[in-house]
């Protein structure tokens, strides 16, 4: 089945989306350093069954972010509010990734009427706090002028180590998928989500509100958030 792809017009910007079959919605919230279309294969194989949506966070892929206004978690968490409004959605279930399964978390504490349930695959882990060495060096080369590959010159082992050895070997081609992702990057947007990132909310403080049916998904080789982590959440 053929994703629809559109934008939504939303606090002056055109956010990305793409959305296939009809039934019980489903929303996916891609990972920092990604974009809606990493869900594609996914969303295609579940169309048959469920109404399944998608977008690019603000920051990422083909939707930007206002240069007056900074990048937060909290904001991310209201696009997705603005998300269900457009396509007129009560409520929704949601899938999020990584960065996207911290949305999904502070959307549903704070909306909890608007989500089903959630599925999140390499969720956060509530008591390791973001690292922010990785992200410093970033923007330190980009206040010194660098480019996008200066950028992934200088940091992209780092990246790299977030990819599971079964990955490595039966999926090589995923490195460079990863590797362009983030050539493709803007620098002055890459900034403004580095800052966004350190906005995370206090998962501790933030759990006990999510009252909807979540499922967690660990990866046997997850090395941001590994099978205690999960336990933990």
């Amino acid at each position: 089945m053929t994703l629809h792809a559109d934008f939504f017009a939303h606090d002056g910007l055109r956010f990305r989306t793409f959305e296939a079959g009809r039934g019980t919605p489903i929303v996916f919230l891609h990972g920092g350093g990604s974009r809606a279309r990493n869900f594609h294969q996914m969303m295609e194989l579940l169309a048959s069954r469920f109404r399944v949506l998608a977008l690019d966070l603000r920051g990422f892929g083909e939707t930007g972010a206002s240069a007056a206004r900074p990048i937060t978690h909290q904001i991310w968490a209201d696009d997705v509010g603005a998300m269900l409004d457009h396509f007129k959605l009560e409520k929704a279930n949601l899938v999020g990734w990584s960065l996207g399964a911290t949305v999904a978390l502070n959307f549903a504490s704070q909306y909890g009427a608007r989500v089903d349930r959630m599925a999140l695959l390499g969720a956060p882990h509530p008591d390791r706090p973001t690292n922010r060495a990785l992200f410093e060096k970033r923007l330190s080369i980009i206040a010194n002028g660098g480019t996008a590959a200066d950028v992934v010159d200088a940091t992209f082992a780092g990246i790299a180590q977030a990819l599971s050895p079964w990955v490595l070997q039966h999926r090589p081609e995923a490195l460079e998928q990863v590797r362009q992702e983030h050539l493709s990057h803007d620098v002055t947007l890459a900034a403004k989500v580095v800052d966004g990132y350190a906005t995370r909310p206090d998962l501790n403080a933030l759990l006990p509100k999510v009252r909807c049916p979540v499922t967690l998904i660990v990866g046997d080789a997850d090395r941001t958030c590994d099978l205690a982590g999960a336990r933990e959440l």
